[in-house]
């Protein structure tokens, strides 16, 4: 069974040359998710881009945008849980 899906990131402003490059996920580091919680007992959800921990090649998705490129990434998800 197959399961993969194209992602594609479009850097800003994108125009109707802008190049697309083919690229990997980036490594990224995540901060936590959400705030400490307030004091009615809630925690809010607190959006990072986090660190990119990324060796120079291949090119990611994050370099790729950063450069003004369109990024294309093939995310197969049928090699989940594989050796």
């Amino acid at each position: 069974m197959s399961f993969v899906v194209h992602n594609l990131n479009f850097p800003f402003p994108c125009r109707a040359d802008t190049e697309v490059r083919r690229t990997v996920p980036a490594k990224v580091t995540l901060p936590g998710l959400f705030s400490a919680r307030d004091a009615d007992g809630t925690h809010r959800l607190v959006f990072r881009l986090g660190d990119d921990r990324s060796p120079a090649t291949p090119l990611t998705d994050r370099a790729a945008l950063d450069a003004g490129f369109i990024s294309h990434t093939i995310l197969d998800f049928s090699k989940l849980g594989s050796i």
